[in-house]
């Protein structure tokens, strides 16, 4: 169980760094759904599913399987809003 739950650890960061980089840029809301991803909208569907599929070890990955969903949807919500915070221009681009 103790790998189970350190796997996330060396990249979860990451999903920290992206939620306080969108509260710093003025993004709340995609601040707060990734709160709300990693906890809410990953952990306890999958809680469920990993459980079915694959009984205890199911749930104890469940965290880190959340975890790394939501760190996939973090670096595209960061992406998305550095390219809304710095457009290119006309000139910049060709």
């Amino acid at each position: 169980m103790l790998v189970a739950t350190s796997l996330a650890g060396p990249i979860l960061g990451l999903l920290f760094l992206t939620i306080n980089s969108l509260q710093a840029m003025d993004r709340p809301i995609p601040a707060t759904l990734l709160s709300l991803f990693r906890q809410g909208l990953f952990f306890i569907p999958l809680l469920f599913v990993l459980g079915q599929v694959f009984g205890l070890k199911g749930i104890n990955f469940t965290q880190t399987t959340a975890d790394y969903l939501s760190i996939a949807i973090a670096l595209f919500l960061l992406v998305w809003a550095l390219r809304r915070q710095h457009p290119a221009t006309d000139s910049e681009q060709g």
